[in-house]
């Protein structure tokens, strides 16, 4: 059976960083899109479009061998916990700026080593651990977490929904990687693991959530699209490519750079400020990334 052939890690490291800033932009696109429609329902329209606009690639004779029901079965748990990943990161931008959200999100640097280390019981480089640890630390920086200040140790529901988002990346991160020596094509992959994130929100949606079409206007109909096929179809795909090189360890340190750019994105696009502090910390998260 024909397998496509893994990615050299230096240019994987590459993929990783460009998805990092398709991720960024996509804190943006998911604000423009919830301006039309609720989060269950953008989750819902997000995965829809994937795989609707996807199946006539992903069906080509090209990827014949590599779509089997071997594939589709160990795309499973990555797809659900994708599905958690984004409903509740898109549920919390609701109630949380998109620089803030994007740098809570970034803390599952921190749990898939540990994650790596307890559950698999694979040994760590001492490097890989100071890395994430300076990585929260600059988190840390740019979203004020001081218990003792007002301003940076008060949690809302949607800092509490991003943090659960957090532990659901790590677990995407972690059962990709398992099967990652499995996966005979990362756009077939991909696609699997969208088809199986879609099928949570499309049965919640309707229970919570009312949906018009009519409220989309064109800002918000970019957005979904762009989620659909650049953080979504583009992004994860590059992910998964890479992750058939690096280890989820080190992937997920790459994946730290998301939040620079997406604070960089709200601040250009949304007009969202940040201090000197914050910016510092930024600069650390992306040093940490590259160490």
């Amino acid at each position: 059976m024909y397998k496509s052939k893994p990615i050299t890690p230096r240019l994987a490291v590459m993929e990783l960083v460009l998805a990092g800033a398709m991720w960024g932009f996509g804190f943006i696109t998911t604000v423009w899109s919830l301006q039309g429609v609720g989060p269950l329902w953008a989750v819902t329209i997000r995965f829809t479009l994937v795989t609707v606009l996807a199946a006539p690639f992903v069906f080509r004779a090209k990827y014949a061998g590599m779509r089997g029901l071997d594939q589709l079965r160990i795309a499973f748990w990555p797809g659900m916990f994708l599905a958690i990943n984004i409903i509740l990161q898109t549920w919390g931008l609701k109630y949380t700026t998109a620089t803030k959200s994007s740098f809570i999100t970034v803390l599952y640097v921190l749990m898939v080593p540990f994650i790596e280390r307890f559950v698999l019981g694979r040994r760590l480089p001492p490097g890989i651990v100071t890395f994430a640890l300076t990585g929260l630390v600059g988190t840390a920086m740019i979203c004020q977490f001081n218990p003792l200040s007002p301003q940076g140790g008060q949690w809302n529901i949607g800092d509490l929904m991003t943090l659960g988002c957090a532990v659901a990346g790590a677990g995407q991160i972690i059962t990709i990687g398992i099967v990652s020596n499995k996966i005979q094509s990362s756009f077939v992959y991909n696609y699997y693991q969208a088809a199986w994130a879609l099928i949570l929100p499309l049965i919640v949606a309707p229970m919570f959530e009312s949906f018009d079409l009519t409220t989309l206007d064109a800002r918000a109909w970019f957005g979904l699209f762009y989620l659909a096929l650049g953080s979504q179809l583009v992004a994860f795909m590059l992910q998964v490519r890479a992750q058939r090189v690096l280890s989820p360890t080190l992937a997920s340190l790459l994946f730290l750079l998301e939040s620079p750019f997406a604070a960089v994105f709200a601040f250009a696009l949304l007009g969202e400020q940040l201090s000197y502090v914050q910016w510092l910390g930024a600069v650390v998260i992306m040093l940490s990334s590259l160490g």
